[in-house]
């Protein structure tokens, strides 16, 4: 198990991208006379949790920096170290780049398959489980 930063994960990526396409989904509802006020307060809901998501990333992205840089502004070992470790680390840079590369590689194929057995389901060609009730669209 990893731990990260919260709100970075493939869970609150993914949640960000479904979020993004909400707006989307609802004016094609709309054009199909089948959207309602509630179904748009449901989005607005949404966005406002998407927007605090993405402050609270930001504050820990400035967070993180100020700390970091305040570490290795003091005397101290653990500064010295910071300081020794982002200095010669390329290694470093290239592994964290690696790192989000591969998360947002990951991330599209979740959305990939996503699509996939949305248009499956759509076609017939799988059933939906009955372990799960299914979610009944109005």
């Amino acid at each position: 198990m990893n731990v990260g930063l919260p709100g970075t994960g493939l869970g609150s990526l993914f949640y960000l991208c479904l979020v993004l396409y909400m707006p989307f989904r609802e004016l094609y509802f709309l054009a199909r006379g089948k959207s309602s006020l509630e179904r748009w307060k449901m989005v607005g809901f949404q966005w406002i949790i998407f927007s605090c998501i993405l402050f609270v990333m930001w504050f820990e992205a400035v967070a993180l920096t100020g700390s970091i840089n305040y570490l290795k502004a003091t005397d101290t070992w653990f500064g010295r170290w910071l300081t020794e470790l982002t200095a010669s680390g390329h290694r470093i840079n290239a592994f964290g780049q690696f790192a989000a590369v591969t998360s947002f590689l990951v991330l599209g194929a979740v959305c990939l398959v996503m699509a996939l057995l949305a248009v499956a389901g759509r076609r017939g060609w799988i059933k939906p489980s009955t372990a799960v009730p299914a979610y009944v669209h109005e």
